[in-house]
């Protein structure tokens, strides 16, 4: 009779536990000046129109980005701009990360923390940080 009891409250209580919805990403975000000469040229970012030169482009950290400018009567130019890893950064907040999970078990786990930073673009830098074109006639 305590087995059945003592199974009905595990079962019940196991039943009433909440989870916590997974906490949603949000990635980060750089603003890349767009610049071309002559001025007045289209800017289009990863297939979207992102208005004439100059403009300021804001773009996820966390992906490569493909940047086409073009104008009329000129030849149309295509720019990669790359994620690249903030050495500095990383190395400083892994350490950090590294040693509060060693001192502290309560942490998260710093492997774990760090492919978040990775996905919300948090640990890169978009290279390069200013776009500037000389367009050449046709």
């Amino acid at each position: 009779m305590r087995t059945l009891i003592f199974l009905f409250f595990v079962c019940f209580f196991s039943a009433c536990r909440t989870v916590a919805p997974p906490e949603p990403i949000v990635v980060e975000t750089q603003t890349i000046p767009v610049f071309s000469q002559p001025s007045g040229a289209q800017v289009v970012v990863d297939g979207v129109d992102k208005g004439e030169t100059p403009v300021s482009v804001v773009m996820e950290k966390n992906k490569n980005h493909m940047v086409m400018i073009c104008k009329e009567g000129f030849k149309p130019q295509a720019i990669q701009v790359n994620r690249q890893i903030n050495k500095e950064d990383l190395a400083y907040k892994g350490a950090m990360r590294f040693v509060n999970y060693s001192l502290n078990t309560e942490e998260k786990n710093p492997f774990t923390d760090l492919q978040k930073c990775e996905e919300t673009g948090r640990i890169f830098q978009l290279q390069p940080a200013v776009v500037n074109v000389a367009l050449e006639r046709e």
